[in-house]
């Protein structure tokens, strides 16, 4: 799949994701073993972190629901 291909996909499955208010958004590169987190803010999803394969993950779910 060509680069544009790939951000054209990208761009379409955020719009849906958005439009049903999907809270977060993963798009992981097993090549390069990075993974970024976007969040949504206001329609729009945002960067919220990047991770290499030795930093420990945030999920943004889990702050919206208090621990007990």
């Amino acid at each position: 799949m060509s680069p544009s291909s790939v951000k054209q996909e990208r761009m379409g499955e955020l719009s849906s994701y958005a439009y049903y208010e999907i809270p977060e958004y993963w798009l992981i590169d097993p090549i390069q073993k990075y993974l970024e987190q976007y969040e949504l803010k206001e329609g729009q999803y945002l960067l919220y972190k990047m991770y290499t394969e030795d930093q420990q993950l945030t999920h943004l779910i889990f702050r919206v629901f208090p621990s007990q």
